[in-house]
């Protein structure tokens, strides 16, 4: 290899030396920007889950209200509920479980009512689940004060078809 070629070689080299960083660089800079500019619920939210730290039963005339207690009177955000044959479900977002049993359940809490659980189904979701004995019980999710209130009243026949 001739000097002049040696000189072409370490010339190129030298030149994507200096290229490279400056291209992982800009590349680094794209990202970035991409990652600025992506909407807040794909990059995963960095909003704290509201802790739901006391569930409580109470019975009245229609049949129960079911209770899930914050800290410092925060409101849970809305829940939309589903009906899946006995089952009446509402999922709760931005919401975490904090109690010191864990999950929460309650067996034959009143008649035509066959089993209530709320519990964590991931990171920021609670889901309350209420059974009903021969068909889902009529529910109604309300925001309170405090947390959030499912009035709950139990269907004690079969569905007619």
């Amino acid at each position: 290899m001739s000097n002049l070629q040696l000189l072409s070689v370490l010339s190129l080299v030298s030149a994507i030396a200096t290229f490279v960083p400056a291209i992982a660089q800009a590349q680094l800079a794209s990202v970035s920007t991409y990652t600025q500019n992506v909407p807040q619920e794909q990059r995963g939210s960095t909003e704290k889950a509201i802790e739901v730290t006391g569930v409580r039963l109470n019975s009245t005339p229609q049949g129960l209200e079911l209770i899930l207690e914050t800290v410092g009177g925060l409101q849970l955000p809305a829940a939309t509920p589903t009906v899946d044959d006995n089952n009446w479900i509402a999922v709760i977002p931005k919401t975490r479980l904090v109690l010191p049993d864990g999950d929460y359940r309650a067996e034959n809490p009143a008649q035509g009512i066959r089993l209530i659980t709320v519990s964590q189904i991931d990171a920021n979701r609670v889901q309350v689940q209420i059974v009903g004995e021969t068909a889902a019980p009529t529910a109604e999710v309300v925001p309170s004060q405090n947390g959030l209130v499912v009035t709950v009243a139990p269907t004690t026949t079969a569905p007619t078809a």
